[in-house]
């Protein structure tokens, strides 16, 4: 029990940090703090910390791009829906896991985050360090920041982020299972949190609404460019950058679960 509260409270720390410094909105903070509370029921402090790594490492990453001054700040702060869009899924995964306790929830938990990760980083650290994005649809090099495309940095970077979480997952919750299965966890955990943001990109790629300048005609994700309202040129008008994360992210518990009764059920 006294675990449990120091927990939260460390979460209550967090949160109040994490708005004070922009990271989060208030409702966003909000709605990590009721995620918390779940995923310490669910799967203890084991659980939570977890998701710490995830959000503490993307908003740093995130703050050394901004001093870097390879960042704009305009849309820094994350907002609930992009909360729900990265933990909507760890989130379910808790709520089962608390109306009935199985090892399958852990599954579906660690690889959803795992993606959230491998997506964050890929974006943040491809974005400033790597090269032009190659688009997957389109098959050609694409400016920085649009939907669908992807360098071999951010992908690098996508899988150091989902193996970071892979090996404290595997290390955490299947350290009792012996050293051949904690092995086999961290390579096909990290593997599939990868794939899930290769996932993430292809669908951003093919359902996002992508749009073009009317003035430079640069492909962009924004409706409005240049002080114009763009021309939508692809994909689906209200599939936005949100909805694909979460898609990503439920299709990447889904492949958890697949881990769980291949490997543990």
């Amino acid at each position: 029990m006294l675990t449990f509260i120091l927990a939260m409270l460390c979460l209550l720390v967090v949160a109040g940090l994490a708005v004070s410094k922009r990271w989060l909105t208030v409702w966003a903070a909000i709605g990590m703090v009721i995620m918390g509370f779940f995923i310490q029921c669910a799967f203890a402090v084991q659980g939570l910390l977890v998701i710490f790594v995830f959000f503490i490492s993307s908003n740093l990453i995130s703050l050394i791009n901004k001093r870097a001054g390879k960042k704009k700040t305009s849309s820094e702060q994350r907002t609930l829906y992009q909360v729900l869009a990265n933990g909507g899924v760890p989130l379910l995964a808790a709520l089962g896991g608390c109306l009935w306790p199985h090892p399958l929830w852990i599954a579906i938990y660690v690889v959803s985050v795992a993606e959230a990760t491998a997506d964050t980083w890929a974006s943040e650290i491809g974005s400033i360090r790597g090269g032009t994005p190659y688009h997957l649809i389109l098959r050609r090099p694409v400016p920085k920041g649009l939907s669908g495309a992807m360098t071999w940095t951010g992908s690098i970077a996508a899988l150091i982020g989902s193996s970071l979480i892979a090996l404290l997952s595997s290390l955490m919750f299947y350290s009792d299972q012996g050293l051949t299965l904690i092995l086999v966890s961290f390579i096909c955990l990290s593997v599939l949190g990868w794939l899930g943001q290769f996932i993430d990109t292809l669908l951003g790629g093919l359902l996002q609404a992508r749009y073009q300048c009317a003035v430079c005609h640069t492909l962009t994700d924004a409706k409005d460019h240049c002080e114009r309202v763009s021309i939508k040129v692809a994909g689906v008008s209200w599939m936005t950058n949100n909805l694909v994360n979460g898609l990503s992210s439920l299709l990447a518990g889904c492949m958890g679960s697949l881990f769980f009764f291949i490997n543990l059920g």
